[in-house]
């Protein structure tokens, strides 16, 4: 299997390509700029990739409508030229912020609302709308095809792990008790679907490896933990007390707390194996190496 990358020297295009290499796929290394197709267009067209995972995403944390509209237009022309040249199967990341909300627990079971909430998800939305209706009007005009083009939508949602950004939760408190300061959280009670970045990139060579059609599923661990939490057991393998201070903030990006539905992974086989604890602890022994 031909694999190109996008975002392949980021937190999460990195072990995944470690991890595609050791399930022995073959994959494009390519040093370019979306911002610049004809740097990339011919040498992509020359590999023939049977599968494109897209992961860039520039600038970030820039959430900004500039940044996420120059986000769209990389994207589309992308996943556009990927189905005009062939390529058999296209997987592009989502976010878990495109859900606005879901119906209450039992009220329509495997229902869900998904309701952009802001600039950034909605640009999320768009490319996957695009790299879906892309894929299906290709596979319309394919004469004599016996294997249709796929668009596989992943949402990751809290994936944490070494490599992450300094500014994320866990690395901010590994960083404060490092330098010995008492770190300040603004929102100790928000929850998150915390999930290990190995069992993201296991989840995705799972869909590549497994995927029959297109479609749209979840990367998470399905359950939320609250960040207050994620505090206690870092404090608690640090051997910390009152660690931290509240700072109080108006600053709430979502009101909501989505969690990951792993249906469609866990059919395939997929299961998340690394828990909260250990992956912490990961953590740490990853900070520790680096002092």
């Amino acid at each position: 299997m031909r694999i190109f990358i996008t975002g392949g020297t980021g937190f999460i295009g990195q072990p995944l390509v470690k991890k595609l290499q050791e399930r022995g796929h073959n994959l494009h290394l390519l040093s370019a700029n979306l911002s610049e197709p004809e740097k990339w267009k011919k040498e992509i067209e020359s590999f023939q990739p049977d599968v494109c995972i897209h992961l860039a995403w520039e600038g970030l944390p820039d959430y900004s409508v500039e940044n996420s509209r120059k986000n769209i237009n990389y994207s589309l022309d992308l996943l556009t030229f990927l189905a005009d040249i062939g390529c058999k199967t296209i997987l592009s990341v989502g976010s878990t912020w495109e859900y606005k909300g879901r119906f209450p627990e039992g009220a329509i079971e495997g229902i869900i609302i998904t309701k952009p909430a802001d600039v950034f998800s909605v640009a999320k939305w768009i490319i996957n709308l695009w790299g879906t209706a892309v894929v299906e009007e290709k596979n319309r005009h394919i004469e004599n095809c016996k294997e249709e083009l796929k668009f596989i939508w992943a949402r990751i949602f809290f994936v944490y792990g070494p490599g992450q950004r300094e500014t994320s939760l866990i690395p901010y408190l590994l960083n404060c008790a490092k330098i010995e300061k008492s770190p300040e959280i603004k929102n100790p009670s928000a929850e998150n679907d915390f999930i290990y970045i190995d069992d993201v990139t296991e989840a995705i060579a799972v869909l590549l490896e497994k995927s029959k059609k297109s479609g749209e599923c979840d990367i998470g661990w399905g359950k939320l933990i609250s960040n207050q939490e994620v505090i206690n057991i870092v404090a608690q393998k640090l051997g910390r007390q009152d660690w931290y201070r509240e700072v109080s903030s108006s600053e709430d990006r979502v009101s909501f707390s989505p969690v990951a539905d792993n249906k469609k992974l866990k059919e395939m086989g997929w299961e998340p194996k690394v828990g909260l604890e250990e992956g912490i602890q990961k953590m740490i022994d990853f900070y520790l190496s680096k002092s």
